[in-house]
């Protein structure tokens, strides 16, 4: 009886260890819309997922959804030290459109990774980080007083709308990153990514990368 209860106890551990992952979610052809609260003090977002996300700086904090309607429920947004995180659960198969209309006061923090995008415009001063890992892309437009882009990975950053006095950029891998700056940039790359810059600061550039470090071609 103790060989059968053991024998038992050793089927059911090795049924757990190999139980297939959950399958992929198959997204329906019908598409809606939520409108989600965003915590007051918000002053940044990071996409992880399949999100493209066009952010706007306006007086009240909002978040629209808008997916598959059977995927609306899998994205998950949370807002931590002041950075509302945009996610998605699990695979999915299909057509999908993952967009999101998001609203802040203010927005000092950027980020993307994986393969999200985020158009983002209105921008008035104050000082603006943008980090990207992954292959996810980042545009931008307005002033801004400071702006600090990492890179990583092959996604870009085209900052060439945003009028920025100081700026200083980190790049690794194949990212690269157009900007526009007044007074001063600082560089540091490796790997094979460029930085194109508008107008004319002091530039000081270091690293062991292969990319390009130039003005823009008029």
């Amino acid at each position: 009886m103790r060989s059968l209860a053991l024998a038992v106890v050793l089927l059911s551990l090795t049924a757990s260890c190999t139980a297939p992952e959950p399958l992929p979610t198959i997204s329906s052809l019908r598409f809606g819309t939520e409108t989600r609260p965003v915590a007051i003090g918000t002053r940044g977002v990071e996409v992880d997922g399949p999100i493209d996300v066009t952010l706007a700086i306006g007086p009240t904090p909002s978040l629209v959804l808008e997916a598959n309607d059977n995927l609306l429920p899998r994205i998950t947004s949370e807002t931590r030290d002041g950075v509302l995180h945009l996610d998605m659960r699990g695979w999915t198969m299909g057509v999908t459109r993952l967009k999101a209309t998001l609203t802040l006061p203010q927005a000092q923090m950027i980020s993307v990774r994986g393969v999200g995008n985020i158009d983002a415009t209105g921008f008035a001063g104050g000082p603006l980080d943008i980090v990207i890992s992954g292959a996810g892309h980042v545009r931008v437009a307005g002033m801004a007083e400071r702006l600090t882009v990492t890179v990583s990975g092959v996604g870009g950053v085209n900052a060439d709308a945003l009028a920025v006095q100081d700026a200083t950029v980190m790049t690794s891998g194949a990212g690269n990153v157009k900007l526009q700056v007044a007074r001063t940039l600082g560089v540091t790359h490796s790997g094979i990514g460029s930085v194109v810059y508008r107008g004319t600061p002091q530039v000081t550039a270091s690293g062991n990368g292969i990319g390009e470090v130039r003005a823009a071609r008029s």
